[in-house]
């Protein structure tokens, strides 16, 4: 597991960052030291895009973007159970899931909606293109 970094004047704040872009930059600051490594940055749309893009701008790294998607409540689209990877693989939130009194059933059509979107997200902001292979 990565190191965890604080920055201290950050602390107590309502408002954090003025926006996506000045977190972006404050990110970029903090990622300096690894300006002219071959790294692979994602974003995950929509709002990771403008942080990462302050990124990519700021060190000079390509920049993509990860296809992933929320697995939603079927009463609110705001709060999902679990997410798809771009494979289409699920990840859980099994201590909620435990609390929840949602059917197989439930679960398999919130999953079903979830790749329809990610599919369609895929082809229309990626192109059907092949993720980089990523190993270390």
């Amino acid at each position: 597991m990565g190191r965890l970094s604080e920055e201290p004047r950050l602390r107590n704040r309502l408002r954090v960052f003025e926006d996506r872009a000045d977190a972006g930059r404050l990110l970029a600051e903090r990622l300096l030291a690894r300006r002219g490594r071959k790294l692979h940055l994602f974003a995950i749309p929509a709002g990771g895009v403008p942080v990462a893009a302050e990124i990519a701008r700021g060190l000079a790294f390509p920049l993509d973007l990860l296809i992933v998607r929320k697995i939603q409540l079927p009463w609110t689209t705001e709060a999902g159970f679990g997410a798809l990877d771009p494979e289409g693989e699920a990840i859980f939130n099994e201590e909620l899931l435990r609390r929840l009194s949602l059917t197989q059933e439930e679960i398999a059509a919130q999953m079903a909606k979830a790749a329809a979107v990610s599919r369609r997200r895929e082809q229309r902001l990626r192109g059907g293109r092949p993720y980089p292979e990523l190993a270390g």
